[in-house]
């Protein structure tokens, strides 16, 4: 982004922001830094574009977690996740692999369709089907955010319950 276009996005969000404070909602304090000119990009409907590889866990709101937690719920749906994710399958070849039927692979395809996992592509009679890892990321990027709290092996409950027993020795 050229220098100018950076400074009118300053210098113009900063006066566009007392405009912005008598909105109700995020969607109108946005609209009214555009219509301000401050923004040097807009998509449809006027509103910001933000870039989506920086941006795309905001895209995966909780609900979408929800759906994606539910459908690997199931081991049958998460070995179909995990062969998926080394190839494109068949229908018929999961059911197969499974020993299910095929009305009953079909309500778990549809199930991880539903939490966008899977997409579906139809190649004369027969269906294939292919892992999103759009889902996939961002279920591992939601995961990701407790590792600094999960320690190691040092950190564990019987260590730490020796580190007190130590610290009361000493204090007694």
């Amino acid at each position: 982004m050229p220098s100018s276009v950076i400074g009118r996005l300053i210098s113009g969000s900063l006066t566009a922001l007392s405009a912005s404070r008598t909105c109700s909602s995020v969607t109108e304090a946005m609209s009214s830094i555009v219509r301000a000119g401050v923004w040097p990009l807009t998509g449809a409907g006027g509103l910001p574009t933000v870039n989506s590889e920086v941006n795309y866990w905001s895209a995966m709101i909780p609900q979408d977690l929800d759906d994606v937690l539910a459908a690997l719920a199931n081991k049958h749906r998460r070995e179909m996740v995990y062969v998926l994710g080394l190839q494109p399958m068949a229908i018929s070849q999961l059911a197969d692999m499974r020993d299910l039927s095929l009305p009953a692979i079909h309500k778990h395809v549809a199930v991880l369709e539903d939490a966008g996992l899977v997409t579906r592509r139809k190649r004369g009679r027969t269906t294939y089907l292919t892992l999103e890892r759009n889902a996939m990321r961002g279920l591992q990027d939601w995961l990701a955010q407790f590792h600094t709290y999960w320690g190691s092996d040092d950190a564990s409950l019987a260590n730490y319950d020796r580190h007190l027993a130590r610290a009361g020795a000493e204090k007694g």
